[in-house]
This record gives structure tokens, C-alpha cells and sequence, in this order.
């Protein structure tokens, strides 16, 4: 059921995108990569020096703290040796704080009542019954690539959708009951995934790592406000679109708060892309002269 709301709420978030879309995120492209690789860039830092305080190896410390996917991430742990068991744990910390602060705040102070943007499917036509056949491919198709595109289930049917959107085909629209019931399967897949007897395995290190996530938090904020003062996008866009929390989540809030869910998805995509692909180039060829520093100021 998790994985079939992956791809249904990945198909709704396709349908959002317009040939106007890649034309209106064209221009932000430069300024959030900047920002993006700031803010990256900043908890990695912090991560280091907080690894030097506490009994955490840099690698897992720096993989719990970047603002990526929480199944991406994990993975990025595994194949670079770090404690997958504590990463998980730090990352769900951040988690827990996103999902708490950040649509509270985007709706209660980042509001914009003006603008109407709400994911919302064509109630008049309902497109050829064949299209399913695609949506199907889709799914087969991001279970095959799942080992190696991070949340495959949602970018791999929210990109070929966008595609064939673009291109103007009249796609099929499920009901919207549909994707109600996706929500639902998903908020009770990440509530479950969340222990708390993982947390206190964590014991005390939990508290450093929450303030990281807290800091995150201020940081995107910071950041996203910067965003908007150098872009056109109205101030829920820009702030979830630079804020650390999941693709889902960041544009299913943006429908609420009147921001773009298709932009905030398309630029959330391109941050967990940076994180996949530029946090362990980064982390190759910082930790080996990162440890070596610390041999030399423990002897």
C-alpha cells in the first residue's frame, strides 16, 4: 500500500506541470542551487564539529545531519560504511521536526491566501481509459529503478507524467478519493516507522542532533526568505521549496499555503539529485583530511 501511494501521489504531483512550469523554474535554477549547496554545506560543518564533541564517527554524523531523503540517505549510508542504525535515528529526529514545524509555520505564517494552487485534477474529462496502462508502466518501472534512483516511486511516475502532460496527451484522471487514501497510507507508514525504543538507543546524542535539526530548520528559513527576495516566487514557494523536508510532503503543504506544488516539487527534486549526487563526492574528499586533522589534534 506504501509503495502503491508513492506512485499515486507521484502522478498527482506530475499532473500539476504545464510547459509553463519549466519555463517558470528556468530562472530560479542557479540562485536555489547556490543556496541549496550553502545550506549542505553548513550542516556538513556542523555535523564535523559536533562529531568532535560526542562518540559519533564524522561519516555517520555528516550522513544523520544533511538535509536529504530520509530512505535516500540511508542508503547513502550503507554503501559508505557509516552507522546505518544511528543515521536512521538522526534522521527520522529531523523528520519528526519537519513534519511538526514546517507545515505548522508554512500555514500559520507563510500563508498566502491569494494565490490558488492547490493540486486539482479536471473534473470534465476523464482522458482514455488506455492511459492506465502507462500509469502501470510507470510503477513497474520505478520498482525496477528502485535500487537506483532515491524515492524512484515518486520522481519516476512524477517526471514521465510531467512529460507526457507537457506533451499534451489527455491523460486519465483517477478520483480523487484516490489520492486522500494515499495521504492516509503514507502518514501511518511514517508514523509507524517511527520508534521510539530506537530513539533512546540514541540516549543523549539524541539532544545534540535535534538541535542540528532545529538549526536546519532556521537556516532553510533564513535561506528560503533570501530565495524570495531574489526571485519572483511569493514566500511559501521559496520557503518549502528550500525547506529540508521530504518531496511529498513539501508539495502537498505548498497546496494548502497557496505556494506552486509543481515548482516546490521540481525544486526539491533537484535538492535530493544534489544531495545523491554531490554530498559523497564531497564526503570522498573532505573525511580522509577531516581525520587526519583529528589524529593529529588527539596526539
Amino acid at each position: 500500500m506504501r509503495k502503491g501511494s508513492y506512485w499515486l501521489l507521484g502522478i498527482q504531483i506530475g499532473n500539476t506541470f504545464t510547459v509553463h512550469t519549466f519555463h517558470n523554474v528556468q530562472p530560479y535554477l542557479l540562485n536555489y542551487t547556490l543556496l541549496t549547496l550553502l545550506l549542505i554545506g553548513i550542516c556538513m560543518v556542523n555535523a564535523y564539529l559536533v562529531s568532535k564533541w560526542v562518540k559519533v564517527d564524522m561519516t555517520t554524523s555528516m550522513l544523520g545531519s544533511i538535509p536529504g531523503g530520509l530512505s535516500a540517505v540511508t542508503a547513502l549510508s550503507e554503501s559508505m560504511k557509516a552507522n546505518t542504525g544511528l543515521v536512521t535515528i538522526f534522521q527520522t529526529i529531523r523528520l519528526i521536526s519537519i513534519l511538526f514545524i514546517i507545515p505548522f509555520a508554512a500555514t500559520h505564517f507563510f500563508l498566502d491566501s491569494s494565490v490558488q494552487t492547490a493540486i486539482q485534477l479536471p473534473q470534465t474529462e476523464q482522458g482514455a481509459w488506455w492511459t492506465i496502462v502507462l500509469y502501470v508502466t510507470m510503477y513497474i518501472l520505478a520498482r525496477l529503478t528502485d535500487k537506483f534512483i532515491p524515492s524512484s516511486l515518486v520522481i519516476v511516475p512524477m517526471l514521465l507524467t510531467a512529460v507526457l502532460q507537457v506533451s499534451g496527451m489527455q491523460l486519465y484522471q483517477f478520483p480523487h478519493l484516490f489520492f486522500v487514501l494515499a495521504q492516509l497510507t503514507i502518514g501511518v507508514y511514517l508514523g509507524h516507522s517511527i520508534s521510539i525504543r530506537d530513539l533512546k538507543k540514541a540516549g543523549r546524542l539524541c539532544l545534540y542532533y535535534t538541535g542540528l535539526s532545529l538549526l536546519l530548520i532556521l537556516l532553510s528559513f533564513g535561506l528560503g526568505y533570501l530565495f524570495s527576495l531574489t526571485t519572483s516566487l511569493n514566500m511559501a514557494t521559496s520557503i518549502l521549496s528550500m525547506a529540508p523536508g521530504g518531496l511529498v510532503e513539501m508539495a502537498l503543504t505548498a497546496q494548502t499555503t497557496g505556494g506552486d506544488p509543481s515548482i516546490v516539487s521540481s525544486l526539491q527534486t533537484i535538492r535530493l539529485l544534489l544531495v545523491v549526487l554531490v554530498v559523497p563526492l564531497l564526503l570522498q574528499w573532505t573525511l580522509p583530511k577531516l581525520e587526519k586533522h583529528h589524529r593529529k589534534e588527539e596526539s
